[in-house]
């Protein structure tokens, strides 16, 4: 009897430091807005100055070979490469083409 007593109160206590974890992480998750301002100091104004735009685009081309029509299993089917090399050039050259209309100032591939 003894055993079950404390048996039910350590589980108790993992259970509530679970729920104490949980709530902390979800009221102290940082959401950040989707455009924020930065203040450029020591620039030289050689790069861009400070009241311009700076474009950025991020591109996971990992899974080059992996378009809407693949059945991927993270997408619940069953495979996990492309159907054929040249589907594979052809989503690889879409993504050149979307990369080089896009103009961005820096790219992240």
């Amino acid at each position: 009897m003894k055993f079950l007593k404390y048996f039910l109160i350590i589980v108790g206590l993992v259970v509530i430091a679970l729920g104490a974890f949980i709530g902390f992480v979800i009221l102290t998750d940082y959401n950040p807005p989707e455009t924020e301002k930065i203040i450029v100091e020591q620039n030289s104004g050689i790069m861009m100055r400070g009241d311009e735009d700076f474009t950025v685009t991020t591109f996971n081309i990992g899974y080059c070979g992996l378009d809407e029509n693949q059945d991927f299993f993270m997408d619940g089917g069953e495979k996990s490469k492309s159907e054929s090399y040249e589907k594979t050039m052809e989503n690889y050259n879409a993504i050149a083409n979307f990369l080089i209309e896009v103009k961005s100032d820096f790219y992240f591939l």
